[in-house]
């Protein structure tokens, strides 16, 4: 009933529109928030950073550093950055199947959680 109000005559789909939106979000539709608006823009193409994190077997603790295995790529400490929550995400390039995203005069595109910092 209410997706037939939503896409109903315009008129009524736009004082609903709010309701519609949110029994979608809630409904699970629209899902949480996009790779773009979780992690800065110059990491993130439009498929470069996957909302899922990584097993965190992937990376492997150092002296000084975490080792990103795949790439056998050691990112320092100071420019691991922090994770948008207790995941640990790498921003690849080839639509997340590449090598560790790196933006010049940017810290590489490794995120980790503060608690393992």
């Amino acid at each position: 009933m209410l997706s037939h109000l939503c896409s109903g005559p315009p008129e009524l789909a736009r004082r609903i529109a709010p309701l519609c939106l949110a029994t979608l979000m809630l409904a699970g539709v629209l899902g949480p928030a996009s790779a773009q608006q979780r992690f800065p823009r110059s990491c993130c193409g439009e498929y470069d950073c996957l909302l899922k994190p990584i097993p965190r077997y992937e990376v492997q603790r150092r002296d000084n550093g975490w080792l990103v295995l795949k790439e056998q790529r050691l990112v320092p400490f100071n420019q691991v950055r922090p994770s948008p929550d207790a995941g640990v995400y790498i921003c690849r390039t080839e639509m997340g199947h590449g090598t560790l995203i790196h933006p010049p005069g940017e810290p590489p595109c490794l995120f980790m959680p503060e608690s393992e910092g």
